[in-house]
């Protein structure tokens, strides 16, 4: 019965050939054969068909005359046909059921053949030379040739149609049905193989999945108690900046209160001193009224012994005469003797009264000098009273200077606590911002590269960033380097840097955004929301610089920039200067005049192994001497390019050495950050 049928079917084919031949041009023919394909083809989703489309590829004129035709008489599979002529594949070639390939080159073909192999789409060629990539292919027409055309099974089954019977009888002997056939069947079973090992390495990898899941749950759970953990040390923190604050207030409280204390004690010391100076002149003068007193005392007791001698003298005078009148009165007459008795004691009353005299004067003198030394003595006892007033005031001073010395130094005291308990809170951030950066060994996993990162004080306001994205099936792995300067620096600096590497963090890892610039839009969203800064007027924010890195092409490498007010330094191999690659003049954060402020942009630069790229903070650059000159962007550049053939390592201490060379040992500015990459 089989074998009566496909008799039949041969003899109608041959029948339709020979009516073909006589009354069809070749267009027509091959209409009428891909109608043929299409009616012994299943398609898996047939009932769904509304109509039955057929995209013709640089079709022969003859070919497309055919099909219109065909399309106003015809039906495929009892559905209207749709033919749309193209002259490449379509961009929607899957909502195409056959797709005719008219004069083509076999690259071309291959092409298509790739494009569409995993849809359930019906390729039909023209004397294509490569079975491979065909799946109904037609042949040159020869007298002695009885197949039109040649069918790849394994294609057309991989492309998900299948074959009825009849498909193979209908191009050719039995014989060359035969051996395709089992060249079909071969090929077949060969992708069968090929699922089989595809479906093991797939269990595998999902094994493997499982596996990575599993760990990255626990890695999860990890970073969700280092969260924890980290919002306590935030709320710790919080509590230490609130007791810094309040310990800083009193502080500034007892610094003033110290301040006016020394002003006054600087005051009373000044007065003191000046009063030391009149005491000593004082005691100088009191001395020297002393030694004049003495030397007064000197005079008046010799001008005592010269009286005392003088009366001493009269007396033996007096002896004398008394003598010589007694014996005048012996020898002489009685008148001579009342007379030498009269002159004697005119004599004597002149000398006693000279005498008398000269005594009052030496008495008046005497009382004089004694007066003048009573009232010496008396200022002496009032000076002398004054310096014991002022010997109790300097006493009392004294005690009050002591007083102040021990409260000072309770001050002091209570300083050195304060301290040192600022100095624990500011080393614990320091311990805290440490942690927070990549260290050396990961920051040079992908890439070599090297940070030149100097803090101001002892945390800083500047941090540097770096993530790898794993690569996917559609994309190469992604390598994320960032340098960021935010406002100010010490303390306020470093909870700044913390928000801004924790921002940066979700962005990547549970936003899944990968494009430095929508990073840096992002970010400059999700700083204004953690300060509040529409609520509180808060004008905080950040400088960024964000630099990705995909492997190209054998040594080629695509870099992506992205810039809010930060620029990315590029040396080539063949360059023979620095390039500056330009960021936005935008900030992260803050308040704006502008109702639509710049967007950032990514620049992209096509580079190759062994260029090299820096990116750095305006700490470095803004660096002053004592003449308070900068160092500058073009002492910058100049020092870059200079040290551009350096191993990484012997370039950062080139630059770190020309910094303070230039510096003089200037107190530095502002923190400075300075990455180096090597492709």
């Amino acid at each position: 019965m089989m074998k009566s049928l496909n008799l039949f079917f041969i003899l109608i084919l041959c029948l339709i050939t020979a009516g073909a031949r006589a009354q069809y041009d070749d267009g027509q023919l091959r209409v009428a054969f891909i109608k043929q394909f299409a009616e012994n083809i299943n398609w898996p989703d047939e009932a769904k068909m509304e109509k039955f489309k057929i995209a013709a590829i640089n079709a022969d004129p003859k070919v497309m005359e055919g099909f219109k035709k065909f399309v106003a008489t015809k039906k495929i599979k009892g559905k209207t046909v749709e033919v749309n002529s193209f002259t490449d594949i379509p961009k929607n070639a899957s909502g195409y059921q056959l797709i005719y390939c008219g004069n083509m080159t076999v690259q071309e073909i291959d092409r298509i053949f790739q494009s569409i192999k995993k849809h359930n789409i019906l390729l039909v060629t023209e004397l294509c030379n490569d079975q491979e990539i065909v799946m109904i292919n037609f042949l040159e027409s020869k007298q002695d040739q009885k197949s039109r055309f040649e069918i790849n099974k394994a294609n057309i089954v991989f492309a998900g149609l299948e074959i009825t019977p009849k498909l193979l009888l209908l191009g050719g002997s039995e014989v060359d049905v035969r051996e395709l056939y089992k060249k079909s069947e071969a090929a077949s079973r060969e992708l069968k193989n090929k699922l089989q090992d595809q479906e093991q390495e797939l269990k595998k990898q999902k094994a493997e999945i499982e596996s990575t899941r599993q760990e990255i749950t626990k890695q999860k759970q990890e970073l969700e108690k280092q969260r924890a953990e980290l919002v306590q040390q935030r709320e710790e923190i919080k509590k230490q900046n609130a007791l810094i604050s309040t310990q800083k207030a009193k502080l500034d409280e007892l610094l003033s209160k110290i301040a006016q204390k020394e002003a006054l004690l600087n005051q009373k010391l000044v007065v003191l001193k000046t009063q030391e100076e009149a005491i000593k002149k004082k005691e100088e003068l009191i001395a020297l009224q002393h030694i004049e007193e003495a030397k007064q005392k000197e005079i008046l007791k010799k001008q005592l012994d010269n009286i005392s001698a003088q009366e001493s003298k009269i007396n033996e005078q007096k002896l004398v005469l008394l003598s010589q009148g007694a014996r005048i009165q012996v020898q002489k007459n009685l008148l001579t003797i009342f007379i030498f008795f009269f002159v004697v004691i005119g004599i004597l009353l002149f000398f006693v009264i000279k005498n008398s005299r000269q005594k009052q004067r030496l008495n008046l003198e005497l009382q004089d000098k004694q007066e003048l030394i009573m009232s010496k003595n008396t200022l002496l006892e009032e000076q002398a009273y004054e310096l014991k007033v002022q010997s109790q005031e300097l006493r009392s001073q004294a005690e009050e200077l002591s007083a102040q010395a021990d409260e000072l130094n309770t001050s002091n005291e209570n300083l050195k606590a304060i301290q040192e308990h600022t100095m624990s809170s500011i080393r614990c951030a320091y311990t805290i911002q440490q942690a927070m950066l990549p260290m050396d060994k990961v920051l040079n996993e992908q890439y070599s590269a090297f940070v030149l990162y100097s803090p101001k004080d002892v945390v800083s306001g500047d941090f540097f960033w770096y993530y790898v994205q794993p690569a996917t099936e559609t994309e190469p792995e992604k390598t994320y380097y960032a340098v960021v300067d935010c406002t100010g620096h010490g303390v306020p600096g470093a909870f700044m840097s913390l928000i801004g590497n924790r921002i940066l963090n979700s962005i990547i890892a549970e936003k899944g955004v990968l494009d430095p610039a929508v990073m840096l839009n992002l970010l400059d969203d999700e700083v204004k929301k953690a300060l509040r800064q529409d609520l509180t007027n808060n004008n905080d924010g950040m400088d960024a610089g964000i630099c990705l890195i995909e492997h190209g092409e054998g040594k080629r490498f695509k870099v992506t920039y992205a810039g809010a007010k930060h620029n990315m330094l590029v040396v080539r191999k063949t360059d023979t200067e620095v390039r500056s690659i330009k960021g936005i003049r935008r900030s992260i954060g803050g308040m704006r005049i502008r109702k639509e402020p710049l967007k950032f942009v990514d620049e992209v630069l096509d580079l190759e192994a062994g260029d090299r790229l820096y990116l750095y903070s305006d700490g470095i650059v803004d660096q002053c001497n004592k003449e308070r000159k900068s160092f500058g962007i073009e002492r910058l550049l100049d020092t870059v390019y200079t040290s551009r053939k350096m191993p990484l390592e012997e370039q950062k201490t080139y630059i770190r050495n020309r910094l303070d060379s230039f510096s003089q040992n200037e107190a530095q500015r502002d923190d400075i950050t300075f990455v180096g990459i090597i492709l």
